[in-house]
């Protein structure tokens, strides 16, 4: 399945420090945090200064973003962190299980919880914790860690056997 990739239109520094403003080509808005990215990438400690950090422009045609120090950042990967900051709703809950054809109670099993709590998850009109959503997101994204932690409910009671 391929993804259709956006590009970068415009770019500024957000309030906050190491956050930007991205406006996507695809007409999207959003704010990105990259503290952690500046933290704890070693690639990236020259951002660590404010006035570095806010010397952001888009390069290569919107294919990433860059800094007056020479830094880059690939558009792709900067939608990766986009996404990965949103917010999980009930809403989106309801469609990340709906999307990988789980039941009620297998994604009870897959993420380790009780039958109520998916119950509460799906109606809830706010965020859900992110643990939640960061465990929604890698069971998604990599379908080896979601095969290794799914197994299959089967509808009805589970039969008797037969004493011998």
């Amino acid at each position: 399945m391929t993804k259709n990739i956006s590009r970068v239109k415009a770019v500024r520094p957000g309030e906050a420090p190491y956050t930007l403003i991205v406006t996507w080509t695809d007409k999207r808005r959003t704010t990105i945090d990259m503290t952690g990215v500046v933290a704890r990438s070693e690639r990236f400690t020259a951002l660590r200064e404010p006035d570095a950090f806010n010397d952001v422009e888009v390069i290569t045609h919107g294919w990433g973003i860059g800094w007056g120090c020479g830094l880059d950042y690939a558009a792709q990967s900067l939608d990766r962190l986009a996404r990965e900051q949103e917010p999980m709703t009930g809403d989106d809950f309801a469609r990340w299980q709906n999307g990988l054809a789980l039941s009620n109670q297998e994604t009870a099993d897959v993420l380790g919880v009780t039958l109520s709590t998916v119950k509460n998850y799906r109606r809830k009109k706010g965020a859900l914790p992110a643990v939640v959503t960061i465990a929604c997101s890698a069971l998604a994204e990599d379908r080896t860690a979601f095969f290794a932690h799914f197994r299959p409910r089967h509808a009805g009671r589970p039969r008797v056997k037969a004493a011998g």
